[in-house]
């Protein structure tokens, strides 16, 4: 509450200051970049699905029957290969933003790796489950996209900043309202205030996911599929 007036007149007032540094920033490639990349990982939970189609055409589960193997076996042969797959495309589309769009690839430190790993997990659990209880191929891609394109509205994948009219109480029931500020944040920062919200919503998407499988199998629901078969 100096006035410039009495600074002027009197040369020992002194006013502190200090100089602030700004946290680094990241270019709009960088940032819907990394953003699309939570994006695509819900986008490869179709491989469960094509695999579930391959299955049924060439009648697997009922020719597995006849080798004995138990029915987690036959979850694992779905589950396995759908958590590769979903490992390559996601690693398919990093390398496509470090090569493509010229992203540095120290943002994608160990943080992020691990932490975009146990999405790839979670989601893939889920989407084998979804995968076993959907019998028609066509609904199953249905409910995959329907789910992904409002949970990545609600969650910022598709929203325009200028004009979000969405309440942010409304963005919280989405997944990749939190995914997506916490790779941006591990990227940036090295850290996140989203991350814990995020790693309970996933642990419990994963963990919810796996009993319900565990039940599915034990319930026998698995043997509905043997007897499936597309012309």
């Amino acid at each position: 509450n100096v006035e410039m007036n009495e600074i002027l007149k009197n040369e020992s007032i002194f006013i502190r200051h200090e100089t602030l540094e700004a946290k680094p920033s990241k270019s709009s490639k960088e940032y819907y970049g990394l953003v699309e990349l939570a994006g695509c990982v819900w986008v490869s939970a179709y491989l469960a699905g094509m695999l579930a189609t391959a299955e049924k055409r060439s009648r697997y589960l009922l020719r597995m029957g006849k080798m004995g193997l138990s029915p987690f076996q036959r979850w694992a042969s779905r589950f396995v290969p759908s958590f590769l797959g979903m490992c390559c495309t996601s690693l398919a589309v990093m390398l496509w933003l470090v090569v493509g769009l010229g992203i540095n690839l120290s943002l994608f430190n160990i943080k992020v790796i691990g932490y975009i790993f146990f999405i790839i997990l979670s989601f893939t659990l889920l989407n084998t489950l979804m995968s076993f209880m959907f019998k028609q191929n066509g609904v199953y891609i249905m409910s995959v996209c329907v789910v992904w394109i409002a949970m990545g509205f609600l969650g910022g994948n598709f929203q325009n900043t200028w004009q979000n009219f969405i309440p942010e109480r409304v963005q919280r029931l989405s997944i990749f309202y939190y995914t997506n500020r916490s790779v941006m944040e591990l990227c940036t920062y090295g850290e996140s205030k989203y991350l814990k919200t995020s790693l309970v919503v996933l642990g419990v998407i994963s963990l919810g996911s796996f009993l319900i499988n565990l039940v599915w199998i034990w319930l026998g629901r698995y043997r509905e599929d043997e007897n499936l078969d597309i012309d």
